[in-house]
């Protein structure tokens, strides 16, 4: 029987309690919990199994996993499933009080019951922007900062060991703008209060559930009884909260369900492996889609050899304006040459049109003269990029950074935008034009720049979604950019164009300098979880930022973002990067493994009659057993070879830790 297992060492809470109380077969499967930062105990949470059978198993592969999590369902104690109740949907939530923030007058909401199908939970409507319709920025005030529902106890939920105990709960969020947490009270009467995560990488394409798993230990604020921090004998209250974040959406509902409270940490889950892939809508294949950057000056034969045989199809870099017209006259036979180095390695350019001219005003564009100066410059481009291995054009480079836009203005940017993208088109209608990608998902610079209506003849909405923690937490941030647009009529496709993990800069007494063994490695195992996070989300377009260090100083990070060195050596992640295109490129890409326990992630290829499957942990917190077929294949990130022992049933173990990176598994 071919088994992939997945079991917890170190599990303090269980997932497996979805759905409806348990009251249906799929309630019993495990559930992925948001990603969180590698130093945020805040998000650790349930490990779990993971057991992918073949057709002629599932049978008894589902008898295995139903004892498995009826075991698992007894170690949790239900605070509230909400299946109880007989209230009619849109009643008000028996034994829950709702209020809304009354330190912070104007919100406006209700508590209510709510089903779906045979599960009943409760549904948190909240009002933050006044009765707006549209998206705004949170308002300073008068519109109110939060909702809450909360649930007082008679008897206690007693917790002898706060370090291990956990609230666990299931949460959708129907209006992605709103922020969602939990205050647990204690018996001093301390307040606890807890961000709870939101989309995963699972839920992208799924059905939008999160499965919450939250440690006690590590609150985000407390206050009130003995004001330390740690929780004292047991829980007597728990309040769900919905509130503001930078942006302010219309009347939207965050939906609740199954809140249990677990003490054990030494809890298993399961899922069989038919269940989890999401197969709609999924791209097999990676062509023209894995980017990596290069500077201009540094693309050679050498260079494009090596991000060839990695897997990389596409170069984003520079057209740089300065470069292609001078005294007045526009020659792009310099580019010529890159495009034709491309092609022989089988490449195509993804070109930024960049950055000012010495002839207009030097700068970003922003006067009636450079801007059509500018556009002419685009024209030309368009001109020059018709019948070659051009993928797309990127209108300038993050227009939000003052490092590259004077005034980081969205409506001097929109400006140069709009009419760029009509020039471009009158010339090629069928090329590809992205906007300027802004950095690190600014939501209120995309809202003030979807507002001029200049993003109506973008392809694809280019972002750059830098993050110093764990790549994963993309997914939420991805949900809320693609509601901004789409409140604004923009149903372009998002694309990442940059974004990448420096070696530089980390805390020198645990990784040393940007060319330290440790910090590479940490880098690589970085640079691996953003390409396949970019991949679980579908994106036209996955960027790993950049292709060869910028210089050779190990104490500045933007020196130290490359793959290769500057002397074109393979860093670790480069050797990632390898290894994932070695062991996948010629595999059909299925999707994401759904019903995971938080922080553990997987993902499926398939070809040649072989399966591989990519896992890895976003938390540091955890340990995890991993068993496999002890026919299986088993690499870690960087080709080498992981330590197992012999398990059970013909199989093979290995510990897997956050530190351990993404192995792969093969049978």
């Amino acid at each position: 029987m071919k088994l992939l297992v997945i079991s917890a060492l170190v599990c303090a809470a269980l997932t497996a309690c979805g759905g409806g109380g348990g009251g249906s077969s799929s309630s019993l499967t495990s559930a992925p919990q948001a990603a969180g930062a590698e130093s945020d105990d805040q998000h650790e949470s349930a490990q779990g199994m993971l057991v992918a059978s073949s057709t002629s198993t599932l049978a008894a592969t589902t008898s295995y996993l139903a004892d498995l999590n009826a075991a698992a369902w007894a170690a949790a104690e239900s605070v509230e499933d909400f299946n109880s109740y007989s209230a009619l949907d849109g009643a008000l939530v028996p034994r829950w009080l709702f209020t809304n923030g009354p330190e912070f007058a104007g919100a406006a909401g209700t508590m209510a019951m709510a089903s779906s199908q045979s599960d009943r939970h409760a549904d948190l409507v909240a009002d933050l922007g006044c009765g707006t319709t549209d998206v705004i920025p949170a308002p300073k005030s008068g519109c109110g900062r939060y909702v809450s529902g909360t649930r007082n106890f008679s008897a206690p939920f007693t917790v002898s060991d706060p370090s291990t105990a956990r609230m666990l709960m299931r949460v959708r969020r129907t209006q992605p703008l709103l922020a969602t947490g939990m205050r647990v009270r204690d018996m001093s009467g301390q307040m606890l209060q807890f961000n709870l995560p939101g989309q995963t990488i699972e839920g992208v394409l799924g059905d939008g559930w999160t499965h919450v798993s939250v440690p006690l230990r590590a609150p985000a604020s407390y206050w009130g009884g003995m004001n330390n921090g740690v929780l004292q004998g047991g829980v007597t209250g728990v309040s769900l909260t919905v509130g503001q974040q930078s942006l302010v959406g219309p009347r939207g509902t965050v939906q609740f369900d199954d809140i249990r409270v677990v003490r054990s940490n030494a809890v298993e889950v399961g899922l069989t492996g038919q269940e989890p892939v999401l197969s709609n809508g999924v791209i097999a294949k990676t062509t023209d889609r894995m980017a990596t950057g290069a500077s201009f000056y540094r693309i050679s034969d050498a260079s494009m050899k090596l991000a060839s045989e990695a897997g990389f199809n596409v170069i984003r870099l520079d057209l740089f304006w300065e470069q292609v017209q001078r005294n007045g006259r526009f020659d792009f036979s310099i580019y010529e040459t890159v495009l034709t180095r491309l092609a022989k390695y089988g490449m195509k350019a993804l070109f930024i049109l960049d950055y000012g001219h010495p002839d207009f005003g030097g700068g970003s564009p922003q006067t009636e003269a450079s801007r059509a100066a500018y556009v002419e410059f685009a024209r030309q481009a368009a001109r020059f990029a018709m019948g070659r291995n051009v993928v797309a054009f990127e209108v300038w480079n993050e227009p939000d950074n003052t490092t590259f836009w004077r005034d980081g203005d969205p409506r001097t940017y929109a400006a140069l935008l709009g009419p760029t993208v009509a020039a471009i088109k009158s010339i090629d209608p069928n090329r590809k034009v992205l906007n300027g990608g802004p950095s690190w998902v600014n939501l209120p610079y995309v809202l003030d720049l979807a507002r001029t209506g200049q993003l109506a003849g973008i392809d694809g909405f280019a972002i750059h979604p830098y993050r110093k923690g764990a790549p994963e937490t993309f997914a939420g941030d991805l949900a809320s950019l693609r509601y901004v647009l789409k409140s604004q009529g923009v149903t372009a496709p998002v694309w990442s164009t940059e974004w990448g993990y420096t070696s530089g800069g980390l805390n020198t007494s645990t990784f040393g300098d940007g060319h330290d063994t440790r910090a590479r490695t940490w880098q690589a195992k970085m640079v691996l979880r953003t390409m396949l996070t970019q991949m679980s989300m579908n994106l036209p377009m996955m960027m790993t930022f950049e292709l060869l260090d910028r210089g050779s100083d190990p104490a500045n990070p933007e020196y130290n973002y490359g793959m290769l060195t500057s002397t074109l050596a393979p860093k670790p992640a480069y050797v990632a990067a390898k290894q994932l295109f070695t062991l996948t490129g010629s595999k059909n890409y299925k999707g994401v493994v759904t019903g995971l326990p938080a922080n553990v992630h997987a993902m499926k290829w398939d070809g040649d009659g072989k399966v591989t499957y990519a896992v890895w942990m976003d938390s540091s917190q955890s340990t995890t057993r991993l068993s496999i077929p002890s026919g299986a294949q088993v690499q870690a990130w960087d080709g080498s070879i992981p330590e197992t022992v012999i398990g059970a049933s013909n199989t093979r173990q290995l510990n897997l830790t956050m530190d351990s990176g993404p192995i792969y598994v093969t049978f």
